[in-house]
């Protein structure tokens, strides 16, 4: 198994467990079992214990078909309490709770910023629709109060050592942008100017094959007729249906800790 990009590497198969680390795009691992839909799979990885990756994110050589399913997995942690909406996002692409996937892995200490929100924008939503719209990630920052942070510095693991700071693109308080193409995606995480990590890390963001339970709750499932999210899974992890590959909209917001 190769990562095809910056991948996360979870302690159970989901994005309900928690990142116990990360896969660099490029880098193996050997693969050595699944789970029962085949769209998670457990790789051997330094002495971490059981870890597991999105397969849609690496290419896999060899039959799936000759891995052992593994179907007693630990339960994951219980969703943190988020805190309450606060106020600060006026502009057009305002952030809305609705089908967004709150993060449930617990802070490590001294993380300055938690990511209070992460989900792929809907359809329906600015320009995103079945046959197109925008390939962005949006990067939202605030305080505990809900207001906006300008001057935060956001680093995208997928790119060369870069950073954007908050509300300096013109795109709105508290905000960060960047494109996406086919091929390309994201990782995002707060650091300050000595480049020392001050947050939690975002999920991984492809732009051609998000996970299955991100494209269900934004709409993009029915696009394509799907009646379940398993049928989703299945039609995704096969690359069956072409869904809307290189037109999505990524949203992440992280909140600060005091």
């Amino acid at each position: 198994m190769t990562a095809e990009g910056t991948v996360n590497v979870r302690s159970g198969p989901g994005l309900t467990y928690p990142v116990i680390g990360r896969l660099r795009g490029g880098q193996s691992a050997d693969v050595l079992a699944q789970n029962p839909t085949g769209d998670w799979l457990q790789v051997s990885y330094a002495s971490e214990g059981p870890a597991w990756v999105s397969a849609q994110v690496v290419d896999v050589t060899g039959s799936m078909a000759e891995l052992a399913a593994i179907r007693d997995t630990p339960t994951p942690p219980a969703p943190a309490t988020a805190p309450a909406e606060g106020t600060g996002f006026t502009t057009t692409n305002t952030l809305t709770t609705t089908n967004t996937l709150t993060t449930t892995s617990t802070p490590s200490p001294g993380v300055q910023y938690v990511i209070k929100s992460f989900r792929l924008r809907p359809v329906g939503l600015d320009a995103q629709r079945c046959t197109g719209g925008d390939h962005n990630i949006w990067v939202w920052v605030q305080d505990a109060a809900g207001n906006p942070l300008n001057g935060v510095l956001i680093h995208d693991l997928w790119s060369p050592y870069t950073t954007i700071a908050t509300g300096k693109q013109g795109k709105g308080p508290g905000t960060a942008l960047w494109d996406i193409y086919r091929g390309g995606g994201g990782q995002v995480e707060i650091v300050d100017g000595a480049r020392n990590v001050l947050s939690q890390v975002s999920p991984s963001m492809t732009d051609d094959w998000p996970d299955a339970t991100l494209l269900w709750a934004a709409g993009y499932c029915a696009c394509e007729s799907e009646p379940s999210l398993a049928a989703c899974q299945a039609d995704l992890q096969h690359k069956a249906r072409n869904f809307d590959v290189g037109h999505y909209v990524y949203e992440v917001v992280f909140q600060r800790t005091w």
